[in-house]
């Protein structure tokens, strides 16, 4: 603060010096579609940080809208933007919202039938059926629809990809077993919704 003021003008000389910084950092970082163009990274860094209810459902919906885009395996920031959403993935498979489940599958289905991309491995693959079985296994049976979209997207994955469980065989097959004891999933409207889902994903 300079010499020549006095304490009362402290408030005012801050508030002067804060304005002189915001411009100067605006200048500097400021772009047009920053967050699109990183939504990846913006995304996972509100997920780091206790998020409200809003921000998780804001962080998937910015993940479908990157799987929308065209997928362009020359495009360096697609792909490190692509890197980012994975770590997105792997945050909100810790949600219990029905609504984001069901949205993470949506992923799942682009992972399963784009291989074009180096992280389809990091979607596709044993750690994340042991995931689906557990929402068919520990699902309240008013999440019928959940319960029958994940088995369709798992029967997708096992239909497309030759998967490999090594150490966590046993579990899968625990859990599968466990899902597939729940009979009631697959009848009546149950069933009718897995026959329309299959339209859906193209099968």
């Amino acid at each position: 603060m300079p010499s020549d003021h006095t304490s009362k003008d402290y408030y005012k000389f801050l508030e002067e010096r804060l304005q002189i910084q915001k411009v100067k950092f605006l200048e500097l970082y400021s772009k047009p579609n920053i967050e699109k163009d990183f939504s990846g990274l913006y995304s996972l860094l509100r997920l780091g940080q206790e998020p409200s209810d809003e921000e998780i459902e804001d962080a998937t919906n910015k993940y479908l809208e990157f799987i929308e885009l065209e997928y362009d395996e020359t495009n360096e920031q697609h792909l490190r933007n692509e890197k980012y959403f994975i770590k997105v993935f792997e945050s909100l498979r810790h949600s219990q919202n029905p609504i984001i489940l069901k949205k993470l599958l949506k992923v799942i289905k682009f992972y399963i039938y784009n291989d074009k991309s180096s992280c389809q491995k990091d979607i596709i693959k044993p750690d994340t059926i042991l995931w689906m079985l557990e929402i068919m296994t520990n699902e309240a049976k008013t999440e019928i629809y959940l319960r029958c979209l994940t088995s369709a997207t798992v029967l997708q994955i096992v239909k497309k990809h030759e998967i490999h469980f090594d150490y966590q065989e046993v579990a899968i097959i625990r859990k599968f077993n466990e899902a597939f004891k729940n009979n009631d999933v697959f009848d009546g409207d149950a069933a009718d919704i897995m026959g329309d889902e299959d339209d859906q994903f193209g099968n």
